[in-house]
């Protein structure tokens, strides 16, 4: 089994790109064999 995990901090004014970037990443992460899931978390103390 194979984790990745990120923590991502956009620029200011920058949420939309950041967005895009995920998109795609998300639909070449769907083209590997046995990938299962996506999960995003949001800081409750500093979203």
């Amino acid at each position: 089994m194979i984790a990745v995990v990120l923590e991502v901090e956009h620029a200011d004014g920058h949420f939309d790109k950041y967005l895009v970037h995920a998109a795609r990443l998300r639909s070449a992460q769907d083209k590997v064999p046995g990938f299962i899931s996506v999960e995003r978390f949001g800081f409750r103390i500093n979203p």
